[in-house]
C-alpha cells in the first residue's frame, strides 16, 4: 500500500482539512522571536561594555562567550521554523511530506536550547557567587551554587546525549517517514522530563539570591531595590512553567506540530530571560558611565540652566546640605574586584540601584 505524501499527516478529529493554506500562529511567533533577539542584544552589549570598561573578567564571562553565539544560532532556527509548516499549526493540516522539515528544525533547536541554557544558567550562578561572596571565602551560597551548576551540567549533558542517540538509524531522529529502525524513548516523554527539571533548576537561583539579599544589614527600601533587579528571573521561571504545562498536554496528544511549537517559543523566552538575568546587574554601571559623558553633561546643563528661577530655588533649598558623592570604586565589587564585607558592599550598591 503506497503512502500519500500529499495527504494529511494524521486524521482530523472533525474530518476538516486545510492543507493548502493552514491557519498558523506565525503572527505571534515573529514578534516574540524578534523581541527576544532585541532584548538579548541590548543586555549583552550592556554587559560587554561594563566588563571591558572595568577590565574585570571571571569564569562566567568565558561561558558567556560560548553561550552568546549558540543563542544566535538558536534564534536563527526559531525563525527557520516559520519557513516550514509554521507555528501553532494543527498536525492534520500539515502534509505528510512536510513533516520531516518541521521535525528536523525542532530537533536541532532542542540541542541548541539544551547547550545554551546550561551555559547561561551556570554563568548566572558563578556571577552571583562573584557578586555576593567576598573573594577567597566559601559560604553556603557558594557550595549550593556550585552544586546547582553541577546538576544543570549533568542534566543537560544527559538529555543532549539522549537526544542524539535516541533513534537508529540516526536520521530517524527527525525523519519519521523512514521505514524500519526504532527509537528508545518517545519525544513527548523526553520533553516532559526536560521541562520538569528546568523548572526546578530555574527556581533555585531565585531563592538563593533573595535569601542573601534580604539577610543583609540595610534598610527595607534598599533591600527592595536590589531584590527587584534579581527578580527579573521570575519571568524565566514563568516561561518554564508554561512550557511544563504544554509538555503535559503534549504527552497526551498526537498534535505534535501545535504543542511542540508552543514549547519552542516558551523555551526561547526562558533562555532570553536567562540572558537578561546574567546581564542586568551591570546596568547601573553603564548608566553611571553614560551620565558622566560630555554629551549627557551638556544636555543636562542646558535644561538645568534654561530656567533661572528653578535653578535659584533649587540652590536655595540645598544650602547647608552636602550632596552625596559616589566613587567609581563602589561598583568594583559588583564587577568582580575583591571587596570588603559582603553586607557593606551590597548596601552601598543598593543605594545606586
Amino acid at each position: 500500500m503506497s503512502t500519500n505524501l500529499d495527504g494529511p499527516t494524521i486524521p482530523s478529529p472533525d474530518g476538516v482539512y486545510e492543507l493548502e493554506s493552514p491557519p498558523n500562529g506565525n503572527y505571534i511567533a515573529i514578534p516574540v522571536i524578534t523581541l527576544c533577539a532585541f532584548l538579548s542584544a541590548i543586555f549583552y552589549l550592556v554587559r560587554f561594555y561594563a566588563k571591558f570598561a572595568t577590565k574585570k573578567f571571571n569564569v562566567a564571562d568565558y561561558l558567556t562567550v560560548v553561550a552568546f553565539p549558540l543563542y544566535w544560532v538558536y534564534i536563527y532556527y526559531s525563525y527557520r521554523l516559520i519557513w516550514t509548516s509554521g507555528y501553532l499549526v494543527n498536525m492534520w493540516n500539515v502534509r505528510l511530506k512536510d513533516i520531516t522539515a518541521f521535525s528536523h528544525v525542532c530537533w536541532i533547536a532542542t540541542l541548541l536550547y539544551l547547550a545554551s541554557i546550561a551555559l547561561i544558567k551556570c554563568a548566572i550562578l558563578l556571577e552571583w557567587v562573584n557578586i555576593f561572596v567576598p573573594r577567597g571565602q566559601n559560604t553556603y551560597f557558594t557550595w549550593v551554587s556550585y552544586s546547582t551548576c553541577g546538576a544543570i551540567t549533568a542534566l543537560s549533558s544527559i538529555l543532549f546525549v539522549m537526544d542524539l542517540a535516541n533513534c537508529t538509524p540516526f536520521e530517524l531522529n527527525w525523519n519519521p517517514l523512514l521505514v524500519g529502525g526504532f527509537c528508545r524513548f518517545s519525544v513527548p516523554q523526553f520533553a516532559l522530563a526536560s521541562a520538569i527539571a528546568n523548572s526546578v533548576l530555574d527556581l533555585i537561583p531565585l531563592i538563593l539570591a533573595q535569601k542573601v539579599i534580604w539577610g543583609l544589614h540595610m534598610s527595607w527600601t534598599k533591600k527592595l531595590g536590589v531584590s527587584f533587579i534579581f527578580l527579573v528571573g521570575i519571568l524565566g521561571f514563568v516561561a518554564s512553567i508554561v512550557r511544563l504545562y504544554f509538555a503535559t498536554r503534549f504527552t497526551s496528544s498526537n498534535n505534535t506540530t501545535y504543542f511542540f511549537s508552543i514549547m519552542g517559543l516558551c523555551s526561547l523566552c526562558e533562555t532570553t530571560c536567562a540572558n537578561i538575568i546574567l546581564c542586568v546587574p551591570f546596568t547601573p554601571k553603564v548608566v553611571k558611565v553614560f551620565q558622566e559623558t560630555r554629551a549627557f553633561t551638556e544636555v543636562k546643563s542646558y535644561f538645568t540652566t534654561k530656567s533661572p528661577a528653578n535653578s535659584t530655588s533649587k540652590s536655595e533649598a540645598l544650602q547647608g546640605h552636602e550632596l552625596p558623592r559616589f566613587s567609581n570604586s563602589r561598583t568594583e565589587r559588583l564587577l568582580g574586584s575583591s571587596g570588603t564585607d559582603r553586607a557593606t558592599v551590597l548596601s552601598e550598591h543598593s543605594a545606586r540601584y
